[in-house]
């Protein structure tokens, strides 16, 4: 569960609400996962958030770019016995999948 707020007194706050709920109306909520927090401090299915122009915008978290970067590397690195053929059919799988579930985010400069 995340909680999103910009000032800190509203983060104090954040955290003493969800201990006032009632046990039986609530679902178990990870401690650890959880967090009320700023927008750009938080990370919400692979994307991250930053401020431009008063703007809040999204991008990819940098450990998605990290992972992504790490299995193109898997994919081409020449001691694994595989074709050609089979490399470039991996890599445009992997990279058409990831720039379709990102295309909504700003990661032209991340990527480069």
């Amino acid at each position: 569960m995340q909680h999103l707020c910009q000032k800190p007194k509203s983060r104090e706050k954040g955290h003493g609400k969800y201990n006032k709920i009632p046990r039986e109306k609530v679902i178990k909520v990870n401690k650890e996962k959880s967090a009320v927090d700023r927008v750009w401090g938080r990370k919400f299915l692979g994307f991250s958030f930053y401020l431009k122009k008063d703007e809040i915008r999204i991008r990819p978290h940098e450990k998605i770019i990290k992972r992504l970067k790490d299995k193109i590397r898997e994919i081409t690195n020449r001691n694994i016995g595989i074709s050609m053929e089979t490399r470039i059919k991996r890599l445009n799988f992997l990279i058409v999948g990831w720039v379709n579930y990102f295309k909504i985010a700003d990661m032209k400069a991340k990527l480069n």
